[in-house]
């Protein structure tokens, strides 16, 4: 399992249909184990 935290949006310069009403985030992966944290896109 994954566990992360929403650091942001993200806004695009093109539409694609398929995505219409939804939200891109960006986010940072939490590793439980060593406590470090990663950034995803």
């Amino acid at each position: 399992m994954l566990l992360g935290k929403v650091v942001g949006t993200v806004v695009s310069s093109q539409k694609v249909s398929s995505l219409t009403g939804l939200k891109l985030l960006t986010l940072k992966q939490l590793d439980v184990n060593s406590g470090t944290e990663s950034l995803l896109m």
